[in-house]
């Protein structure tokens, strides 16, 4: 039984609001021919609440979903954690994106969580390996994997992009396959 998720990380990169918007919008644009990825939604206090509002996908729309991490003394925006964005298809798909971060202490990345699976074949890999690119292309990350927690538990844990995934990816490497036993 694997939870795959595909995560894309990066290193502090400076990025105002209207850029990480455009990325954003960019990245809906090029996963949306995928039914389950093709409306998103805020999350709420309850389902119920959250599946009243699907966000807009086009930049108009993100941006204001867009949010600051504010200090609790005077309300004011935290510039160097960047925007945060965190949504959910309605269903057993969630997204969660940072961008925009430039503080050594928080990385950038973007982690979509897909729907639990108990047998991931060789077509499962290829389809989300489209997705995996797509990721790549629009983020332009330093690392991204697609794996598991119950596989990176298997390697004995760790950071993600530090893990062997069903497909991974480094800056100036590109993407390799790996094949795990189960």
């Amino acid at each position: 039984m694997h939870t795959p998720f595909i995560g894309a990380y990066w290193a502090n990169r400076r990025e105002t609001k209207e850029r990480c918007a455009q990325r954003v919008a960019e990245f809906f644009r090029r996963i949306k021919s995928r039914p389950e990825l093709a409306e998103w939604f805020t999350k709420g206090k309850s389902t119920k609440a959250a599946a009243k509002s699907p966000i807009p996908l086009s930049y108009e729309g993100v941006l204001p979903f867009l949010k600051t991490n504010n200090r609790d003394t005077d309300g004011y925006a935290i510039a160097e954690l960047g925007f945060n964005l965190n949504l959910w298809n309605g269903s057993s798909i969630s997204l969660a994106i940072t961008c925009g971060a430039f503080s050594p202490a928080i990385r950038n990345s973007v982690v979509l969580n897909l729907p639990e699976n108990t047998d991931l074949g060789a077509r499962d890999i290829e389809s989300m390996r489209s997705l995996f690119e797509v990721f790549i292309d629009v983020w332009d990350p330093d690392q991204a994997v697609a794996t598991s927690p119950q596989l990176m538990a298997r390697q004995g844990g760790g950071m993600p992009w530090q893990t062997k995934g069903w497909l991974n990816y480094v800056k100036g490497v590109g993407v390799t396959i790996s094949c795990h036993e189960e």
